[in-house]
């Protein structure tokens, strides 16, 4: 008896990693899904900016001094008084 219900519980152990290794492939294809819509998304972004790639990177480097609004080639004037 103690051998059936083992072979039952090995069996069911199979079909549960089975199982598991299905939604690890699922995990990771709907991760890279949402990945390639974030890229897109960005992609769209920059299109719609009509942005080049020099502008794209400065408009970054902006970003990362905190400088939100800048325009390339058209940096803020000091108003001198």
């Amino acid at each position: 008896m103690a051998k059936a219900n083992k072979e039952k519980l090995l069996e069911d152990l199979e079909r549960t990693k089975a199982r598991r290794l299905e939604i690890d492939r699922k995990i990771q294809e709907l991760e890279q899904k949402i990945l390639d819509c974030t890229r897109q998304e960005i992609v769209g972004l920059v299109e719609e900016a009509n942005l080049t790639p020099d502008q794209l990177k400065v408009v970054i480097g902006y970003a990362k001094q905190g400088k939100f609004g800048m325009i390339p080639g058209k940096e803020e004037k000091k108003n001198e008084g």
